[in-house]
């Protein structure tokens, strides 16, 4: 696929995902002190000069939660209510937030607050009205827009949460009237090192055997920064990958070794997809 193909509104699109620059500094991940979770996010925000009162609040209500964890004498009614809430509001944020920072906080406080929980197995002894193991899969969640003459669904795969800043990787997917091709593209962010070599997407199913692997070689690449790297992917493809279940894992060779990170997009694909239907018709071309 020829990225040269895309469209205007395409290219939009593309660019609001590459706002992020490499000199972009994150104090909160180069300190090597221990933080609370929160706290990581309240440095994470400041860096990106997020201070309106509604994405501060929601950040308020992660720490409440954190600390009612925290606090072995905590009311049990009021932690399952703050459990349910915050994963109602992170998932409405990943969904709604148009922005592309608060989003992957979300993605990555998902990941973050499941582990925990695996922490501390007895939150699974509480009587939730939730599921709490809808935090394993709340970073998986897409964010979805159905415009005037375009469709676009984008997810992110990261690897751990306090990396996540640095690291991670954006899935997009987009269909416009006019256009017969529908877009797919991987683009990866390293800010650690900056280094994506070799860059591989492979797609697995339920049973961990493989459905697609794509290399550098198989698609088109292209690099607008030192520590971005887009990889155009066959939309067809990638959308019967999903369709199956399929596992997603992003891996690439950096200074240190090879990175590898794992999503699990497939999840809320088919559901969500529902809300935009030119990329649905896509997938329906894809799977006849």
């Amino acid at each position: 696929m020829d990225i040269r193909k895309y469209t205007k509104n395409t290219f939009i699109i593309v660019c609001l995902l590459l706002l992020h620059a490499c000199g972009t500094s994150h104090k909160a991940t180069e300190n090597k002190t221990v933080v609370r979770w929160p706290d990581f996010l309240r440095d994470w925000a400041a860096d990106y000069e997020i201070d309106d009162a509604q994405r501060l609040a929601i950040i308020g209500q992660i720490d409440t939660l954190y600390r009612l964890v925290e606090d072995s004498t905590s009311d049990n009614e009021l932690l399952c209510s703050k459990l349910c809430q915050l994963q109602n509001t992170i998932s409405d944020a990943i969904v709604h937030d148009s922005s592309l920072v608060f989003p992957l906080m979300m993605r990555a406080t998902a990941r973050n607050f499941y582990g925990k929980i695996a922490n501390n197995p007895w939150l699974f002894d509480l009587d939730c009205e939730c599921n709490i193991l809808g935090y394993l899969v709340a970073d998986a969640v897409w964010y979805t827009s159905n415009r005037e003459n375009f469709d676009l669904m984008y997810t992110t795969i990261m690897g751990l949460s306090w990396q996540a800043p640095d690291r991670f990787a954006n899935l997009v997917l987009s269909k416009e009237d006019g256009n017969e091709l529908a877009m797919a593209m991987l683009i990866v962010y390293n800010y650690t090192d900056t280094i994506i070599n070799n860059l591989q997407l492979t797609i697995t199913d339920s049973e961990g055997k493989l459905l697609y692997r794509l290399t550098e070689d198989d698609t088109y690449i292209d690099q607008p920064d030192a520590c971005i790297k887009r990889m155009s992917l066959p939309p067809y493809l990638v959308m019967e990958g999903l369709a199956a279940d399929g596992t997603l894992t992003v891996s690439y060779e950096t200074p240190h070794g090879t990175l590898e990170m794992i999503g699990l997009p497939h999840v809320f694909f088919k559901e969500q997809i529902e809300v935009c239907p030119r990329l649905k018709e896509v997938l329906n071309q894809a799977l006849k």
